[in-house]
């Protein structure tokens, strides 16, 4: 009746023509710009789109009078596509990018394009990658001796913290979740329900934003059969575009404007 996933913006992009070749209604929960741009009807998102966090990230960096940014990124989708998104805004700032060093998922060993970007004297680091890679990358930036803030294209997830140690401190990011180490640190109640809810499931907390995402995802499913008082494919396509004003995790959501993304 329906597909959640995959939470790998690549994965999205390569199945994305077939599930909505399909006709199934679907809500893949990666943050890159590119699937969403497709125009595949049947494709929603109910997360964060990285594109739109991007202009705040560069203004930020402006205004704590930054003027410099090397850019450390991944040749995945989501990584690639929020690094070209941040550099484009970066340069509509009046910021220069002194170099763009790029890794292959995998790679563990990153001093050759670490040692690059120090010697371009950078006032910032921008850093888009996913979780293992970051805290590797960040252990490493710090131990080769940049100590400056350094700025992610996303939310830095609990297992980042856990192997980076205090490599993670004086990061920044622009994201709508935040990785909770305890229930009792989050101050929103529905937040809170659900910390509970997968603590109580798997004895652990989430340690990634990934189960936030899902969760979301699920969530308006659920509304939308409500709406649509079935579980029809069209009439679940249909109803998503009706949401508005729903309440997740990550904030407000609204389908009603066309784009599909919430």
């Amino acid at each position: 009746n329906a597909i959640l996933g995959s939470l790998t913006s690549s994965n999205v992009l390569a199945a994305g023509s077939i599930y909505n070749a399909a006709k199934i209604p679907t809500i893949g929960t990666g943050n890159s710009p590119s699937w969403m741009a497709k125009g595949w009807e049947y494709i929603f998102r109910a997360g964060l789109n990285t594109a739109l966090s991007m202009p705040h990230l560069a203004a930020k960096m402006k205004e704590l009078g930054l003027k410099k940014v090397g850019v450390f990124r991944g040749l995945d989708d989501a990584a690639k596509t929020s690094a070209e998104a941040f550099i484009a805004e970066a340069k509509k700032a009046g910021l220069e990018i002194t170099t763009t060093e790029s890794y292959t998922e995998g790679d563990t060993d990153f001093s050759g394009q670490i040692a690059k970007i120090i010697n371009t004297k950078p006032d910032v680091v921008f850093c888009s990658t996913n979780g293992p890679t970051q805290a590797i990358f960040a252990k490493q930036l710090r131990q080769l001796g940049y100590n400056k803030l350094c700025f992610n294209r996303e939310g830095i997830p609990q297992d980042t913290m856990n192997v980076a140690g205090a490599a993670a401190n004086n990061w920044v990011f622009a994201y709508p979740y935040v990785i909770y180490k305890n229930i009792d640190d989050a101050t929103d109640p529905d937040m809170k329900k659900f910390l509970q809810l997968y603590y109580d499931e798997y004895h652990i907390m989430p340690y990634h934003d990934c189960a936030y995402r899902s969760w979301d995802a699920m969530m308006v499913f659920w509304e939308a059969s409500k709406i649509a008082k079935s579980n029809d494919a069209d009439a679940i396509k249909d109803a998503i575009s009706k949401i508005k004003n729903f309440k997740s995790l990550g904030g407000m959501l609204d389908f009603t404007d066309g784009t599909r993304e919430g």
